[in-house]
């Protein structure tokens, strides 16, 4: 059995334009590169305001919250790889863990904005000046999000076992590298660490 060690208030900082080992760009509110959606207005009730789709959202348990991150360009753009490159790194309050699973839910809408396969990293440090440095981090996975083949909206898929990982980290860092179809980012609503 596993135990998930992340709870809704760990730190977690969204990222962009980072790769396996290198230094990571931070994300923040918008609507252009390296943005993720903030709070705003429901279209269709202007009385009803819409949750902003920020990495905390990953951690809530709810699957009618998403990350959405915009990637290499505007929300207006979108293509195959948008999103790749994006992700985040997660603080757990549960530190020193060795990670036996991770496991991805999906995003309310835009199957095309599913993350299908990433990377992992895990870090000693909890030091944020740090984590932003890939020296500081270890790559521990890389392979599919266990979304291949689409569960349908807001639902986990399959539950990814980390078979080789045997070393405890601190710190943990995703990294999406292909998305399932063109949209205009990488978009998904949980995503669970497991010891």
């Amino acid at each position: 059995a596993v135990t998930r060690i992340t709870q809704a208030s760990d730190p977690i900082f969204g990222i962009c334009s980072t790769s396996v080992g290198g230094d990571s760009q931070p994300a923040s509110y918008g609507y252009g590169q390296c943005n993720y959606p903030p709070a705003s207005t429901n279209v269709s009730d202007p009385s009803i305001p819409t949750d902003d789709e920020s990495p905390m959202q990953i951690l809530d348990s709810n699957f009618t919250t998403q990350y959405h991150n915009y990637g290499n360009n505007l929300e207006t753009a979108s293509s195959p790889n948008q999103g790749d490159t994006t992700g985040f790194y997660i603080i757990p309050s549960q530190t020193s863990t060795v990670l036996r699973a991770i496991q991805f839910g999906t995003a309310r809408d835009f199957p095309e904005g599913d993350p299908l396969s990433i990377t992992l990293e895990g870090s000693n440090s909890t030091n944020t000046t740090e984590l932003i440095l890939g020296r500081y981090w270890t790559l521990m996975y890389s392979g599919v999000t266990g979304l291949t083949t689409d569960p349908g909206r807001s639902v986990y898929g399959d539950l990814i076992t980390l078979s080789n990982s045997t070393v405890p980290y601190n710190s943990y860092r995703v990294l999406i590298t292909a998305q399932r179809g063109v949209s205009n980012g990488v978009q998904y609503s949980e995503v669970a660490l497991y010891r």
